[in-house]
């Protein structure tokens, strides 16, 4: 029986909280890795190269730039 299910508390034995209480606990710990997993999945790291015309490239030269982008939901 659930503790939300139990009408009256003090017809929930002492067992049976105690079990409950346990269930309860393994699922929060599995959602939260469930949840952590989502988060680290969703990051994306991306790498671009600035391109430019040949006058830029004789001024500034090219070097690529790096821009790590986070993407959460």
């Amino acid at each position: 029986m659930a503790i939300e299910e139990s009408k009256d508390l003090t017809s929930l034995s002492l067992d049976e909280l105690i079990e409950n209480l346990k269930v309860h606990e393994m699922i929060i710990k599995k959602d939260s890795e469930i949840v952590k997993a989502k988060v680290e999945w969703k990051s994306l790291a991306l790498k671009a190269k600035k391109e430019s015309s040949d006058e830029e490239c004789s001024t500034f030269g090219s070097e690529d730039e790096e821009y790590a982008v986070a993407t959460m939901k």
